[in-house]
Parts: structure tokens; sequence; C-alpha cells
């Protein structure tokens, strides 16, 4: 088993604002001897966005029950029903927030509590230091096996500041282990990375029987592609229903090549009605679970395999975004990528699609930004935006004809296109020998990036086939395969 904790989406900031921290917590952090009927409640520095609930993790998950959060009035505190159980280590980690101005959660917040009538006597103290990175706003937990096997959190704190010294107690005697947690959350765009108490240097957490001094230090994995990871994160989703269906990418800051040293996925299960979030790395992957008795908030599953990152940040980069590095070169670029159905941007929620943006601040207060749009299924550009907030702009003016979905194929198949100009368009498609087969589109069509269906008729053998795409005197050709 792993630890469990709810993924942070990484959203870009659109204006400069007032940070937002948890300024207050009930019951108090390391209280002791808490009623089992005692809500929870977290106050926030400024009023939240009533339509995006804070991101709390509440471990251990098998012994609370959390009702629906309910906001107060001024929208600054969230109370939520709890049940818990008797003689009980709780920690509970709020990991994102975004406030009703759009500001992000500066750094998480960890509330530390116990039902039980005592919670020990020995406190655990220590340092977090940093290969590259800083320690400031980095999770350190003390964990302990459970009787199970599975790991637990007993204790967790959030460092403020870069000194790394900690503290954690008081807990009972008994077998542990550290680690530390750092988490990219903007608009600092700090980098992820994470560590064990390791003082053998093997690679794996070591045990703490007396718990005092305990050293950990971060360390930075090596970025991968977003597909890289998605069979572990379907691993993980998989433990909790059968019928997880990835369903959202929430958004990430990449480098240059689309890599990233973690990556989250939002999976849906439709027999469980609900949302499983899934953060993974190339070590671990931790997960968190939500109802979602209104279905997945998106138009559809996205389509496995989908175009990789690395080849949509080569695509975005060749749209503009490049010229945008090299326009705001003195200043802070963060590029971040987020995938899945968003209907509230372009282009319509017909068919997923990556969105690329790149947002260029300087003092830590955004000045600029550029967004760039690719087909998840195809890895086709599909349009651009110049402005945060602003609606697309449209398809670019390019000619180009998408990867036939799915490939191969036993069925429909769908045919992605972009018309640089208006004008008469065929889009025929052929066999092996280059015959024609099927004409599936020859008419009149203004500019733009557009799609169209084929469904292969029952008289076709299995074999290879092209697609080809004639307008303007141009012409394009992608092969697929289809099998019967």
């Amino acid at each position: 088993m792993r630890p469990s904790v709810l993924a942070l989406a990484l959203l870009a900031v659109p204006a400069a604002a007032q940070p937002l921290t948890v300024v207050a917590a009930t019951p108090a952090n390391n209280a002791v001897s808490v009623p089992l009927a005692d809500t929870v409640r977290f106050t926030f520095s400024a009023p939240l966005s009533p339509t995006a609930p804070p991101m709390v993790a509440f471990t251990p998950e098998d012994s609370i029950t959390v009702g629906t959060p309910v906001f107060s009035g001024d929208g600054r505190t969230v109370k939520y029903p709890v049940a818990h159980r008797p003689q009980t280590y709780y920690v509970h980690l709020v990991l994102g927030a975004q406030s009703a101005a759009g500001e992000p959660l500066e750094r998480p917040y960890a509330l530390n509590y116990t039902t039980a009538s005592s919670n020990g006597s020995f406190t655990v103290t220590g340092r977090v230091t940093g290969e590259g990175v800083s320690p400031d706003a980095a999770i350190v937990a003390l964990l302990t096996l459970d009787p199970s096997g599975g790991i637990r959190l007993a204790k967790a704190a959030v460092l403020n500041g870069t000194s790394g010294n900690y503290s954690l107690g008081p807990v009972p005697v008994g077998a542990y282990s550290a680690g530390g947690l750092l988490l990219p959350y903007p608009p600092a765009a700090r980098p992820f990375a994470y560590g064990f108490y390791d003082p053998n240097g093997d690679g794996t957490p070591d045990v703490i029987v007396i718990p005092f001094n305990v050293n950990v230090t971060l360390r930075q994995p090596a970025p991968v592609t977003a597909r890289t990871l998605l069979d572990a994160a379907t691993a993980e989703a998989g433990e909790q229903a059968p019928d997880q269906q990835l369903v959202l990418l929430p958004a990430n800051p990449v480098d240059s090549t689309g890599r990233a040293p973690l990556w989250t996925y939002t999976f849906h299960s439709p027999s469980q009605a609900e949302l499983t979030t899934v953060l993974a790395t190339g070590l671990l992957t931790f997960s968190s679970v939500v109802a979602a008795p209104g279905g997945p908030p998106t138009a559809g599953p996205v389509p496995i395999p989908f175009a990789d990152s690395d080849g949509v940040l080569a695509t975005a980069e060749g749209a503009g975004g490049a010229a945008f590095r090299d326009e705001h070169a003195a200043r802070t670029v963060l590029v971040t990528l987020r995938g899945g159905y968003l209907p509230d941007d372009f282009p319509p929620a017909t068919a997923a699609y990556w969105r690329v943006s790149y947002t260029a601040s300087e003092g830590g207060v955004p000045v600029d930004s550029f967004g760039v749009f690719v087909d998840m299924a195809t890895g086709m550009l599909l349009g651009t935006t110049t402005t945060a907030g602003e609606p697309g702009t449209g398809p670019p003016d390019v000619f180009a004809l998408g990867v036939p979905s799915p490939n191969p194929t036993a069925g429909p198949v769908h045919l992605p296109f972009v018309l640089e100009t208006a004008g008469l368009v065929r889009l025929s498609v052929l066999d092996g020998r280059g015959r024609e087969v099927a004409v599936v589109v020859e008419e009149t069509l203004p500019s733009g990036a557009r799609a169209a269906r084929w469904v292969p008729g029952p008289g076709l053998a299995s074999g290879v086939y092209f697609v080809r795409l004639s307008a303007g005197g141009r012409t394009a050709v992608r092969p697929f395969v289809l099998r019967r």
C-alpha cells in the first residue's frame, strides 16, 4: 500500500493578489482526546472560490468518514462533517485551494490530532535539505506501519522557511520512518522533489526505533513524458475500481521538451461514481478518491493512447511557443500542459485536446501569456490564444492532415484535417495498391480545423490503407491499418 494524498491541480495565475494561506484549523493542531463528533474546519486568509473546494487529503482514509464540505457565509472557512474512530491518530493535509480572486494556495497545511487519550511523549526533530532545491514549503512526515502492513502518516508538518529544521510530536515510542515531499505550486513553480530517511544510502526508507534527530534529503527525480507514467497511474486507480477511465490530465509544469518529474491523472469509475486522482513519479504513486455522483467533469474519456507530451511541446514551440520564450527571455516563463475535454476553452469540446500555456512573470506578477491547442488523439495543431482569458483565435494558417484514429481500427475512422484557405476539398481512402476505395469528403469548405468520419465497407479486407487530402493544389497522405 502507499500513502494517499490528493494531487494538486496546478493552475496558471491570472493576476497578482495577496497570498492564500490557511490561517486557522479546528481541532487545534496536535490536539488530543478530540471528541468523535467534532467537525474539521479550515479557515483561509481570503474568501475561496465557491466552485473549487479545497483539495484535502484525509488520513487514514479507512478510519474516517467525511461529509460534504460547507462554506461559511464569508467564504473563508470550510467545514467538513466527519465521523472518527476512537483512539486514532489523524493527519489531514490541505494540498490545494483557490481564492475567489483566482489566487492558488501558497503552501500546504498539515493538521494533526488524535482521538486517543494520550498522544505520546516523544518528539522527532531533524532537518530537511535539498539537492538543488529549497526545502521551503516541503511537507515533512513521520511514517509508521499499520497492522496490515500499509504505510500510515503519524505526524506531518509544512516547512515555512529555508532552514529546513522541523519538529514532529509528541508521538509514542515505536518504529517509524521519515520522508519529505516538495510539490510544485504556482506562482513560484517550485520543482518536485522527495526523499526518505536513508542513512545507509540503499535507496529505501530506513526504520527509526527511537525517534530523534532524523534528517531527510530531497532529490528531484528525472523528468519523463506523460505516457511514461500512465500505466503506473492506471494500476493505482484500478485498485479502487476496475472500470476506471482516464478523463483529465490536470495542468502540470513541464520543461521545454514536454517532460516533468511528476504527472497528475484523473480517472472516473462509472460503477462507483467516484473520481480517483493519481499523482505519479518514476518511483511512487499517490492517490485520492472523491465522490462524483454527477459523473466526470468532462465530456468523455481521454483517448488511449494519446499524443505524448514531448511531441505536443515540439508542436507548441513551433506554433509560437519558442518565439514567446525569446520575447520574454529576461522574465520567468512557466509552461504548463493539461489535457482532456475543457468546454470553457477553445476549441469546442468535441474531442479531447492538450492545452499548452506559456505564462511570463516579472517579480512574481504575470505580464503576458500564450496558449496552444493540440488534438490529443492525433497530435495535430488546432489553434492558439494570445492573452490569458481571451477566447481562442481559431486554427492557424496551415494545411495539415491529422493521424487517423483509432489506428489500427476495425470500424469507424476519425479523420482530422486543417485547411489553410477556403475551397474545394477532396478527402479519400486508398488501398495498399493506391486504388481509391472511398470518397469521404468532396465539397467546398471554409478554412480551419475540422474532421470527417469514415466507416469501412464490409467488403474491404484487412491491410494497410491510406487517407489522402487534396485542397488548394496541395496533397497530404496518412497511412492506417484496417483489421477485420
